[in-house]
């Protein structure tokens, strides 16, 4: 762990290591509770990515400022950077998932968009959890529990005993869990409905089912029966974005997985993804992801 200091000129502790360095294990994979030296040391950073779930217990998590309840079943997702703490997670057990980009540079489905990571279909959870951390808070169903917690067992005994093959066995194992993660982020409108905000999931329930075609905030706001005006001040204030921003990120979504899963012409690609015009579809889609479709399917792809 070390110290790094901020802009503002607070010092911000930053638990584990700053540069993966060659012979650092794809993903750290630890069992902790309110002991554990990440829970004691407060309000903390990470320059990973890091996923954190908890399996019994109850408390709660300061995550970018705001304080997010613990029960069984939650995970929470970290990006880097962000500031959380853990010192009231009370009688709480879990596993911490940490895994960077160069660490995970052998993993053909993430290698060469991890620098991207923003841009990446099973990363884009985290891109949520950073504008808007009570996004971050997942609850996993009771029936999916056993086998999450079976996989983090088996991670963390893969790391710890490293027979031959760990590192690739690892790689494998946390792809694995990253799929189930953005399963579970991909229910945006449950996730607002359980936290009793059922405008929020009409208006995603709205965008989910006509993003593929034309479709505006005012087409949102009459599908919802409320004024675009209300419905553009509720989802900004609540998300973070307007709800033009969030019809572009879930179309952008969709476009960098058709782009990393499928072979399908940019034009095609486009036409799938409510964008008529494939010019202007590149050229948005540079704008927010830094790289053209091709560029970033080629990325996506790591080396031959």
């Amino acid at each position: 762990m070390r110290c790094e200091v901020k802009p503002s000129g607070m010092s911000i502790p930053y638990y584990g290591p700053v540069d993966a360095g060659p012979l650092r294990p794809p993903v750290s994979v630890t069992f902790f509770d309110r002991s554990h030296p990440r829970v004691t040391v407060g309000d903390h950073a990470h320059h990973d990515l890091e996923i954190l779930y908890f399996r019994s217990g109850g408390g709660s998590h300061r995550l970018g400022g705001h304080t997010l309840e613990i029960s069984p079943g939650t995970l929470f997702l970290v990006p880097p950077n962000q500031v959380h703490g853990l010192t009231q997670m009370g009688d709480a057990q879990g596993w911490v998932v940490e895994f960077s980009s160069s660490a995970m540079a052998s993993v053909p489905e993430i290698a060469g968009s991890l620098p991207l990571w923003r841009a990446n279909p099973l990363l884009s959870a985290f891109l949520v959890s950073e504008e808007n951390p009570p996004l971050g808070r997942l609850t996993l169903p009771p029936h999916r529990r056993p086998m999450l917690e079976s996989l983090l067992d088996e991670m963390q005994r893969e790391l710890e005993e490293r027979e031959a093959g760990y590192r690739t066995a690892s790689a494998a194992q946390v792809v694995l869990l990253l799929v189930n993660v953005a399963r579970l982020a991909a229910d945006v409108t449950s996730q607002y409905r359980s936290n009793n905000l059922p405008l929020l999931a009409e208006c995603f329930e709205v965008i989910e089912e006509g993003f593929r075609g034309p479709l505006s905030t005012a087409d949102v706001a009459t599908a919802v029966n409320v004024s675009p005006t209300h419905l553009g001040a509720v989802v900004k204030a609540r998300t973070g974005r307007t709800v033009l921003e969030w019809i572009t990120e879930r179309r952008m979504t969709e476009a960098r997985q058709l782009l990393m899963a499928t072979d399908l012409p940019v034009e095609l690609v486009a036409r799938r993804t409510g964008y008529p015009d494939p010019t202007y579809f590149s050229r948005r889609f540079r704008q927010i992801n830094g790289v053209s479709p091709k560029g970033w399917r080629q990325q996506a792809a790591g080396p031959r």
